[in-house]
Parts: C-alpha cells; structure tokens; sequence
C-alpha cells in the first residue's frame, strides 16, 4: 500500500512555479489528526496546505507539516522561490 501511494505523487506532473497557487486552510481548519489511511502514525497532528496548478483541473496537491513553525518555513519559502520566479528573466 506505501508503495502505491508513493508511486501515485511520483508520477504526478510537477507544478511549473509560474502556475502554482500556495493555499492554506481556513481558521477552522489549521491542523488535523492523522487517520489509519495515511502513511504516519495515526493521531499524529499535522498542518495541512495545498500546492495548485492554476491552469490546470487536476486537484491540488495536499502537503502536511509536524508544526506551526514547520509551516511557516514552507509557506515561506515557496512563496520566496515564486517571487524569485517572477523577477527572473532568462535570456
């Protein structure tokens, strides 16, 4: 079963930087607990936030943190690597 879904994410597309969307949870939804159907152990807290193709239907990609500081790097620095996207031109 690991090895399905971890050949399930490998062969997803990657999201170009230029088309991705970073979203986050709302207030009422921060963290959640992990079930018997995910890959950690179960009751384990994590910090959801989603990474979306904005041209494409597919569905965003779900990524979970082990804390609120955890989070907060990624979200940063995702959003720094697309900032960095934007401002560089190749020639």
């Amino acid at each position: 079963m690991r090895y399905q879904t971890l050949m399930k994410y490998l062969l997803f597309q990657p999201v170009p930087l230029h088309d991705a969307e970073i979203l986050l949870p709302d207030r009422d939804h921060q963290f959640q607990k992990a079930t018997i159907l995910d890959d950690i152990p179960r009751g384990s807290v994590l910090y959801p936030f989603f990474i979306k193709d904005k041209i494409s239907a597919t569905p965003p990609h779900m990524l979970g943190a082990c804390s609120p500081k955890e989070l907060e790097e990624w979200t940063e620095t995702l959003y720094a690597a697309k900032a960095a996207r934007v401002t560089f031109i190749p020639t």
